[in-house]
């Protein structure tokens, strides 16, 4: 899954990225990349930041991303979030019992799942 934001302004800004309220750094699972350019006439510099995050996990990487552009003369900034949601297959936790029945009668089997 990948994040980006973008922000411009001289001198370049800094984005930060945070996961709720904590600001995130590279994790195992996380890779932060930030790529800067000038407009070549207002020297205005273009910074652009993706987040990437691999292995996602539902209990660890669940739940609000944003960024936030920051810096002196910050002419533009995106200060954009999204929410992960991560959807995990049920896996069964109790199986059906076997059961020997008879030829034309009914049974009902019970699992548990979540």
């Amino acid at each position: 899954v990948k994040f980006n934001c973008t922000a411009s302004g001289n001198p370049a800004p800094q984005i930060s990225w945070y996961y709720g309220n904590t600001v995130m750094s590279s994790a195992t699972n996380t890779t932060l990349s930030n790529k800067s350019d000038s407009d070549g006439v207002n020297h205005i510099f273009n910074v652009r930041s993706t987040i990437t995050l691999v292995n996602i996990s539902k209990s660890i990487d669940e739940g609000e991303y944003h960024c936030l552009g920051s810096g002196n003369n910050l002419t533009y900034a995106t200060i954009s979030s999204g929410i992960l949601t991560v959807f995990v297959p049920p896996k069964e936790i109790t199986a059906p019992l076997s059961v020997v029945v008879d030829e034309n009668l009914e049974t009902n089997f019970t699992c548990q799942m979540y």
